[in-house]
């Protein structure tokens, strides 16, 4: 028996908020352990500040709260642990007494959901960073690179732990998986994945040219569509290949 109190949903998806958890049948449990998501990410256990507890201060913490009036069998104690970085909505919560666990399909844990506010490019890694487009104007400016290529910076919020980043027109042309710590990681469609965090993502596409023009003739640009598990964000940024330049004849 147990269940969350208070906030269950709208978590970072770098983790690191205070969840509090309410757990029945721990009068006898020696050991304590609090898991989030399919994967099992574990939710360290802590006291209602925030501070990592020990093994032995979980087993003080629960017997400070036991009642010698206490029902075992419908007693509940308050148990606190740090959200796990993650992402998407509806991730199960587990909490093992000892090596039971006691799974509720009605208890899950959501994080919030990812957001775009800016974009940047460069032409160059040299380069400096040249905002492209923020707020409302993140649909309607499409990033323009040159035709050799360029680096895009995606920046906001919630990224997540494995954002799946899909380019091209009516996204066809590429589509993979940001995991782990990433430096150079070569990817499909002539794009390059140079880094990512859960505020950051970092692309570099290789050379094209023309603006995505659309069967009906309208420039629709290579569209970047960002999900990060089942959430997506709300604007789509689009990229332009610069226009040619005739310098001299």
């Amino acid at each position: 028996m147990f269940g969350i109190v208070g906030q269950q949903s709208g978590f970072l998806t770098q983790g690191g908020e205070i969840l509090q958890v309410r757990v029945g049948n721990l009068q006898a449990v020696q050991t304590l352990r609090i898991e989030v998501g399919l994967q099992g990410a574990v939710c360290p256990i802590t006291d209602s500040a925030g501070n990592t507890l020990s093994a032995a201060q979980v087993a003080q913490n629960i017997q400070a709260q036991a009642d010698a009036s206490m029902d075992p069998t419908t007693a509940q104690y308050d148990v606190y642990c740090r959200v796990p970085p993650g992402q998407g909505t509806d991730n199960p919560l587990v909490v093992y007494r000892g090596a039971t666990p006691g799974q509720s399909d009605t208890i899950r844990v959501s994080y919030a959901t990812p957001r775009i506010t800016a974009i940047h490019v460069r032409s160059s890694p040299t380069a400096g960073w040249v905002e492209s487009s923020s707020g409302s104007t993140i649909d309607a400016m499409p990033a323009r690179i040159p035709t050799r290529g360029g680096q895009i910076r995606i920046t906001g919020t919630n990224l997540g732990i494995a954002p799946q980043l899909t380019h091209g027109r009516n996204g066809a042309e590429a589509s993979w998986v940001l995991q782990g710590n990433m430096t150079s990681i070569r990817t499909s469609g002539g794009a390059q994945a140079i880094s990512r965090s859960h505020a950051e993502i970092v692309i570099a596409l290789g050379e094209g040219i023309g603006n995505g023009v659309e069967e009906t003739g309208t420039p629709s640009g290579y569209v970047l569509d960002v999900a990060v598990g089942d959430q997506v964000t709300q604007v789509s940024p689009r990229v332009w290949y610069a226009l040619p330049s005739v310098t001299q004849v």
